[in-house]
């Protein structure tokens, strides 16, 4: 099982950060006549880059974006099998002095196809908790669709939440709701 999370992440946390952004939804397994981004090609190929699904937030000096999200049918498993997910690339910067919480990483979606789906914990990058002064972190969510198709998504809407201070007590809370349209 350790060999299959291996695996799986891996193959999507690179996907994730190796792919480019551009203007229009892009499927990286044919070749584009006009590429936009000469990152498109180090996608692996089962994954079709969603642009213009781009998102940035500034609560009180946490800088988060949604950097791009990508879509696939045909993500390979390490049993031979193949699975539909969603996945996005976040980053999360801390441009103060104070501490924040936020869980992008247990972030839950809800799909244009009826599906409310929890990031998959083990497969995606650990970038929610504490996050100090100065820090910066990115990284990949993963979603495994449980039914349905990732090609016949029309748009997503993401939830998490960050919070001020060290501790889940009593600081200022965020509550991130971003729909973007595919």
């Amino acid at each position: 099982m350790n060999k299959f999370k291996f695996i799986a992440s891996a193959s999507i946390v690179a996907a994730l950060l190796l792919g480019g952004c551009s203007n229009d939804k892009t499927e990286n397994a044919a070749p584009s006549t006009t590429p936009t981004s000469t990152q498109d090609s180090k996608t692996a190929d089962y994954w079709t880059v969603v642009n213009k699904t781009t998102w940035t937030d500034d609560f009180d000096g946490l800088k988060t974006s949604i950097n791009k999200v990508v879509v696939s049918d045909e993500v390979p498993l390490s049993d031979g099998s193949k699975k539909s997910a969603v996945g996005v690339s976040f980053t999360i910067e801390n441009t103060t002095k104070e501490t924040f919480n936020t869980f992008p990483d247990q972030a839950e979606i809800v799909t244009s196809t009826g599906e409310q789906i929890t990031a998959d914990l083990f497969q995606s990058e650990d970038i929610g908790g504490e996050i100090f002064e100065g820090v910066t972190k990115k990284g990949g969510v993963i979603f495994f669709l449980e039914r349905g198709n990732a090609k016949d998504i029309k748009w997503v809407t993401l939830k998490w939440f960050a919070k001020h201070g060290e501790a889940m007590g009593d600081g200022e809370r965020m509550d991130y709701d971003v729909k973007m349209e595919f």
